[in-house]
């Protein structure tokens, strides 16, 4: 009797043991899940980038609040620069390097550096885009047109590394931002009066000479 007794204790705290090991990793296992889905939340918010190869340049999308402004953060390896420019009259190609409007040469920054975009309100006709690199601005774009009506919506928009690190090797263009059925300039007497205005973020990754 005691024999059993010492038995159904032993398998009593063995069970107790397990149940409580099990207990202690499902908490962990449920911890650590939590934590890496705040941090993927975390590396979104900044742009966190994961270069893989560190001879290609690296984009990652970085989230902002304001919905007339985009961010994107690149890894510029040694050796090479990106050419990042801005355009309005849609004249962009799928194949090929873009033709066109605004742009500025970013040196290598193997650290990484923030590229962004952004759309102002209406101001005496005139809505301007301006192209930054970090806090210096790089250039700026006016139109008539209303944000709103050319702004990137969903299912009318382009957004590149909006889910994961994009990369590109020297020469191929990556379109950061497009919209792809453009507005139309309004009014007569103006150049571009009539003519398509869709806009393009883009960058160029070229060999530093």
């Amino acid at each position: 009797m005691k024999t059993m007794r010492s038995y159904s204790l032993r398998a009593l705290l063995c069970s107790v043991t397990v149940f409580a090991l099990l207990c202690a990793l499902a908490v962990s296992m449920y911890r650590n899940y939590s934590d890496q889905a705040e941090l993927d939340v975390l590396r979104a918010e900044v742009g966190s980038l994961n270069v893989d190869d560190p001879q290609m340049v690296h984009v990652r999308y970085v989230a902002t609040k304001d919905k007339y402004s985009w961010k994107w953060r690149l890894y510029v390896p040694k050796n090479t620069h990106v050419e990042a420019g801005v355009e309005l009259d849609s004249k962009y190609r799928e194949d090929g390097e873009p033709k066109g409007g605004i742009s500025r040469i970013v040196s290598s920054a193997p650290n990484g550096v923030v590229i962004s975009v952004s759309v102002s309100p209406t101001i005496d006709d005139v809505s301007t885009v301006t192209l930054r690199l970090g806090d210096e601005i790089l250039g700026t774009y006016g139109t008539n047109l209303d944000p709103i009506e050319w702004l990137p919506l969903d299912g009318n928009r382009y957004i590149a590394a909006e889910a994961s690190t994009q990369q590109s090797v020297r020469g191929v263009p990556i379109r950061l931002l497009t919209r792809k059925i453009p507005g139309s300039w309004k009014g007569g007497g103006h150049p571009m009066a009539g003519k398509d205005m869709g806009l393009v973020v883009w960058i160029v990754p070229r060999k530093e000479r």
